[in-house]
């Protein structure tokens, strides 16, 4: 645009002498400073608002009055004239132009009144006129009014808006014809298409670019990859670092097929039931039984039996042990409970799982009305197969389902016959695997503490969820608020300045909205903490852009798991299932900070999987072991050690070279020792630091962690007083007994550690409350400990020599740095089966002891002795004992299916009534009819015993009709308790002959007798069944022993009383000493039957006895007392007056009334009456043939 403008001179005469001078102002010049400077106003206008102004800044000329005007003769006026016109200067500024900029450059907000726009231009431009620049100004700004150039404002002018819009648009059309002028030049067709590409191209890039400044992140992965892929940009991330295997030296526990990722899944799920995620050893219930085990220590122990190392030592890694041993404590019903020791457990184990197998796989489709499985043809379902099998061909599906299958079978099977240290890692990661199912599907209070944690996270996430929207309800409020008061100066022109007045003042202030995200951030920080801390399933922290999965525990925090997925499986199945691809995963793990810091700096956080595992490793970087800050601290050492090295050798010149007295000389000397010492310091200390520690198998395999938590209660640490409740607390909670598994490792005395150790142990324990009782000569004592003892030191010279880790052993190698596995032990030492002879006599000679001293063995002879004189006995008499099985069994007729703890007892009765009976054939039948027992269906067990008594004749009830009657009154009692039974029997009651022989020693249990223990031990083959039986045995004996100790305190007590009262001479007072009613003494049973009356019972057939000290004799004899022991009663003796035995008779005296006594007592008694008949029956036979012989 060209625009015209008038010089503004300093006197008429030189503006009449100067023509007009046309200042030519180029439009793309213009464009330029636009584009230079946006924010200043620019002087556009057209042709005619031009015209106008200008021709009302100055008069215009016209061209006669010019061409009237004589031009000057003088040369140099001339000259001057034209230099002027060509210098530039004020006068060839626009008057317009000299008031934009005024307003311009004095930058008021309100605008510019006129008299400062008239300082400013004189300011700027001196050589103007003042009188002239007034008028002038005057109509510039009228003008500027005029054509809406300028805009006033009170008594101010400003640059008006729209012009300056109005401009633009002029610019922008004035570009876009010229562009199209050069279009029209151009000519040829290819220079057309080379062009409408360039400009095709310009347009795709100009679009790209737009799209690239759009994106926002984080986005999905997915599509981040195909935007990229499609926007053609390339992510220049470091390279994924290389990561280690979870376990390097034993890649198969990291990938396998068979178990997809190894044995790692099971190793990770035993951590986090006990101490990780899920954490039931921290519960209260269980905190004072459960060991605090770390991951690596855990690592360690599955480690060292993948090495061999178990075998070779002959146990497995204590920790282990106590993880199995915790499990059973809550598992195992009473029945087992004895039995369980960190010697015996795998016997205990493989009980418990024999029953929940039988538990579990019952077979329900005996029963009559169940409809079969029908067959499924799958290959045909899936297409895979174009025509269907024949439902001949078809099987259906097993309707069981098995407890025990797969590799958990197989292990099962070795510990029939092996010792649990034989077994692979594999195989006992499976079985305690199992355990940890069965304590999470039956542990209420880690059902309630799931709940627990399920409420209170939903509790803080419903608060996170109120603070974030309370944040954004604030934040969208002020935001309103800003915007409608921007709104309003903007509509208002900002013409008034902002005052407390005039101002509209936010409801919502700032300190409003910072207190609402510390509110915010604060709830989010409590949810995040307890979401870690208490997790309700163990779950990924993140996934990266490959879909692998990155495991991090806040209960052990120093290693990152990392579950990679790499080659695809090939399916076992003929044909290939729709999505059901299966690949390998292999765990890695990431333990140092430089390779976390690599891995995390190459994660592409544009993406939402990875940007979320980019913030969740973060807070992890402390917690890793830093190996950096190590490496630092190496090479500063070194380098500290060459700044010595240099100032050692300036020493040593300046010590040469220099020219010192003798006390400088001695001086300098001292100083080169000094730093000779410190480079000796620096030296040991950076061979210190990279000499690696040796492997020490204790504290690595968690064993000195486990002996500190076995020996809590006996240290000496002065506790606090709320420690102390705490503690006292938690053991109260704890439902069962902490057992002590760190003894197992032997310390090579005879102290109770190792595993014969800790069977040696319980005996002579046993043994020795055996000798205060009744003591054994000298020599034979002595000889039966020896045995013992011995057994332990051949057991601890093939085992303690195994014990460290031999990392130079090529053939066997035991440290975490090797690879192989050792094979058998190779030593001369005794072997299992020569321990287990060294235990065997002696055990059965302690139980022999404790077996006669207790009475029982005269109670077992009683029922031999009547068993053996049947034939003594009336026919009736005979007949009705061979037929008792049968009254017994004939009985389940009138109970239900659901009465199973009913069934049960009856059956396990009628067995012990066969067994009187001398009838084999009918116990063997029975037994097998108990094998069909299930606790929640027991019409397969009732119906087989009915079977057996259909087969051998049935029963005749017509003389039971009065005992029918009082049966039938307690029986709706009996079903009413039945299911409180059954729910406390559960598993106890499908144990199998095995188990209840653990407890059948002395009196034998149920259906299982004394000679069944004692055959399964003398066929006992491993350490572990040994150790259960004699657990077993040592529980039982020891509550015979303290029994018998409490009746022997009771007669010790009575005989004192007795004894006083004779020394105080009032025989009314002997007679006002109430009799104890058990007691104990070491006695000879003699052949004397009588019958005795027992304070609440009724004349009652007994054995005298005579006590074997005199001392005890004498007293008796003074007191008036008599020792008897009581047909049909097991061990205990009884203290009756000299007048309240009579002579035995086969019937009780007439004087006797039974209907005082309940039901169950003459039930008894009958039995006792009809054994002891036929004792003194045999006993007559026996001396008559003896004489007819003589």
């Amino acid at each position: 645009m060209a625009s015209l403008s008038v010089a503004v001179a300093d006197d008429d005469e030189r503006m009449a002498e100067s023509p007009p001078t046309a200042v030519e102002t180029n439009d793309d010049d213009d464009e330029e400073e636009d584009e230079d400077e946006p924010n200043q106003d620019e002087q556009t206008e057209d042709d005619d608002d031009d015209d106008s102004e200008e021709a009302a800044e100055t008069p215009a000329k016209s061209p006669s009055s010019a061409q009237k005007k004589a031009p000057s003769k003088n040369p140099s006026s001339a000259a001057s004239t034209k230099s002027s016109s060509k210098s530039p200067s004020s006068a060839s500024i626009p008057f317009t132009q000299l008031v934009q900029d005024a307003i311009i450059n004095m930058k008021d907000r309100t605008g510019s009144s006129q008299i400062a726009i008239q300082k400013w231009i004189l300011g700027n431009h001196p050589e103007i006129d003042l009188q002239k620049l007034k008028q002038r100004l005057l109509v510039t700004l009228k003008n500027g009014l005029k054509t809406k150039r300028l805009i006033k404002v009170k008594a101010s002018y400003k640059i008006n808006p729209a012009f300056q819009r109005k401009k633009t648009e002029k610019t922008k059309k004035k570009k876009a014809a010229k562009v199209a002028a050069e279009k029209k030049k151009i000519v040829s067709k290819v220079d057309l298409a080379a062009i409408k590409e360039k400009e095709r191209k310009e347009k795709a890039e100009k679009l790209r670019q737009e799209r690239i400044r759009k994106r926002k992140f984080p986005m999905d992965d997915l599509k981040l990859i195909e935007e990229d892929k499609e926007l053609k940009i390339v992510k220049k991330l470091p390279a994924r670092p290389t990561l280690d295997l979870a376990m390097p030296h034993f890649p198969s526990a990291c990938r396998t097929d068979s178990t997809k990722s190894g044995l790692l899944d099971d190793v990770l799920l035993v951590y986090h039931f006990f101490r990780g995620d899920l954490g039931w050893g921290r519960l209260p219930g269980q905190k004072a039984v459960v060991a605090p085990f770390t991951l690596e220590q855990w690592m360690q122990c599955v480690e060292q039996v993948m090495k061999g190392w178990a075998k070779k030592a002959r146990m497995l890694p204590p920790l282990m042990t106590h993880l199995f041993v915790v499990s059973l404590q809550y598992l195992v019903p009473a029945k087992l409970q004895s039995a369980l020791t960190p010697a015996s457990w795998s016997e205990v184990l493989l009980l418990y799982m024999d029953a929940m197998e039988r538990y579990y796989t019952t077979d329900a489709s005996k029963e009559p009305n169940t409809i079969a499985s029908l067959g499924i043809d799958t290959s045909y379902l899936f297409y895979a197969s174009d025509e269907p099998k024949e439902e001949a061909a078809l099987e259906g599906p097993d309707p069981l389902a098995p407890y025990l299958s797969g590799i958990r079978q197989k292990a099962h099977s070795k510990l029939e016959m092996q010792d649990p240290w034989t077994l692979s890692a594999e195989e006992l990661l499976s079985l305690l695997t199992a355990l940890v199912d069965d304590v999470l599907a039956s542990s209420m209070e880690c059902s309630d503490d799931l709940d627990v944690r399920n409420d209170e996270i939903y509790e803080l996430l419903k608060t996170k969820r109120a603070a974030d929207s309370n944040l954004r309800k604030l934040q969208t409020a002020r935001n309103k608020e800003l915007a409608d008061e921007k709104k309003d100066r903007k509509s208002n022109g900002e013409d008034e300045l902002a005052t407390r007045s005039n101002v509209k003042m936010t409801k919502i202030s700032e300190a409003k909205l910072e207190k609402a995200r510390k509110e915010q951030q604060k709830a989010t920080d409590a949810y995040e903490k307890y979401s870690r801390g208490k997790r309700i399933r163990t779950e990924p922290i993140g996934m990266d852009r490959n879909f692998h999965e990155v495991y991090h525990s806040w209960n052990d925090p120093e290693r990152v798991f990392v579950l990679q997925r790499n080659k695809t499986i090939p399916p076992t199945e003929s044909f290939a299932l729709p999505d059901s691809t299966v690949y390998r995963m292999t765990w890695h793990s990431i333990d140092k900070k430089s390779t976390l810091d690599k891995y995390i700096e190459s994660l592409d956080v544009r993406g939402k999987r990875e940007s979320g595992l980019h913030d969740a490793l973060m807070p992890v970087r402390k917690l890793v072991h830093d190996d950096i800050k190590e490496m630092n601290e190496k090479k500063s050492k070194l380098k500290e050690k060459m700044d010595l090295h240099n100032k050692l050798e300036m020493a040593r010149k300046s010590y040469e070279t220099g020219r010192k007295s003798g006390r400088l000389a001695a001086q300098s000397e001292q100083e080169l020792i000094d730093l000779q010492n410190e480079i000796d310091q620096m030296e040991e200390s950076i061979a210190n630091g990279n000499v690696t520690a040796e492997y020490d198998i204790e504290a690595a395999t968690g064993l000195n962690m486990l002996r500190e938590f076995d020996n809590e209660e006996k240290s000496n640490r002065r506790a606090s007083r709320r420690e102390t409740q705490k503690k006292q607390k938690e053991e109260e909670e704890a439902s069962v007994e902490k057992i002590r598994c760190s003894q197992l490792w032997p310390t090579g005395a005879i102290d109770g550690s190792g595993m014969v150790g800790t069977i040696v142990e319980q005996l002579l324990k046993l043994e020795e409350r055996m000798e205060c009782l009744v003591s054994l000569e000298s020599g034979d004592r002595t000889s039966w400990r020896l045995g013992l003892e011995k057994a332990v030191e051949s057991w601890n010279e093939g085992t303690i020599p195994n014990l460290a880790v031999d990392s130079t052993n090529s053939s066997t190698v035991m440290s975490p740095d090797g690879s192989a596995k050792s094979g058998a032990p190779k030593s001369s030492s005794a072997s299992s089966w020569q321990i287990l002879s060294m235990i065997k006599t002696p055990l059965l000679e302690l139980e022999s002891r404790i077996f006669e001293v207790s009475g029982l063995k005269m109670a077992a002879k009683d029922a031999d002795d009547a068993d053996d004189n049947m034939s003594t006995s009336p026919e009736d008499e005979e007949e009705q004992i061979k037929d008792a099985w049968k009254k017994i069994i004939h009985r389940l007729k009138r109970l239900p299916a659901k009465a199973s703890s009913k069934i049960r007892t009856g059956v396990i009765d009628a067995i012990a009534a066969a067994r009187k009976a001398h009838n084999t054939e009918v116990v063997a039948q029975l037994r097998l009819a108990l094998v069909d027992y299930h606790p929640d269906a027991a019409g397969a067990c009732k119906s087989a015993a009915l079977e057996v008594l259909a087969a051998h004749g049935d029963y005749n009830d017509q003389d039971d009709e009065d005992e029918e009657v009082e049966e039938d009154d307690d029986m709706q009692d009996d079903l009413t308790d039945d299911k409180l039974e059954n729910k406390e029997s559960g598993i106890s009651s499908v144990l199998c002959a095995e188990a209840v022989i653990l407890n059948s020693s002395l009196d034998g249990q149920e259906d299982a007798g004394r000679n069944d223990w004692i055959t399964a031990v003398k066929r006992t083959k491993t350490i572990s069944k040994m150790a259960a039986l004699v657990s077993a045995f040592v529980a039982k004996a020891s509550d015979v022993l303290e029994k018998i100790e409490g009746e022997s305190i009771a007669l010790q007590d009575a005989l004192e009383a007795w004894d006083k009262s004779n020394s105080l001479r009032k025989k009314k007072s002997l007679n006002s000493v109430r009799d104890p009613s058990e007691v104990w003494a070491n006695v000879k049973f003699s052949d004397d039957f009588c019958l005795v009356k027992v304070e609440d019972f009724p004349w009652w057939p007994a054995r005298k006895c005579a006590p074997k000290d005199e001392n005890l004799a004498s007293r008796l004899e003074a007191a008036d007392r008599v020792l008897v022991a009581l047909i049909g009663e097991s061990g205990s003796l009884r203290l009756v007056k000299t007048q309240n035995i009579v002579p035995f008779s086969e019937t009780l005296p007439e004087d006797e009334n039974l209907t005082n006594h309940t039901r169950e007592i003459r039930n008894q008694l009958e039995d006792c009456m009809a054994m002891a008949r036929r004792i003194v029956r045999g006993k007559k036979k026996k001396n008559g043939s003896s004489k007819k012989a003589g």
